[in-house]
């Protein structure tokens, strides 16, 4: 894994951290546009493998239908 994606992970996992709760969510776009702000740029279908990496298979498959 280079550089660059070590960052995208660790700025996806700051965007969950920062942004979501039990009763709140974030959308693919809203994750995107933190990207965006934070000089990263990605493919929207990036995103699920970034999470699915962050909080596992097992729980992945539940909370990714909420992000997309």
């Amino acid at each position: 894994m280079n550089k660059a994606a070590k960052s995208r992970l660790l700025y996806v996992l700051q965007c969950l951290w920062q942004s979501t709760d039990a009763e709140h969510y974030v959308t693919t776009a809203e994750i995107l546009a933190y990207l965006k702000d934070n000089g990263i740029v990605c493919d929207r279908k990036t995103i699920p493998g970034d999470i699915e990496k962050q909080i596992g298979r097992a729980s992945c498959r539940e909370r990714v239908s909420t992000f997309v």
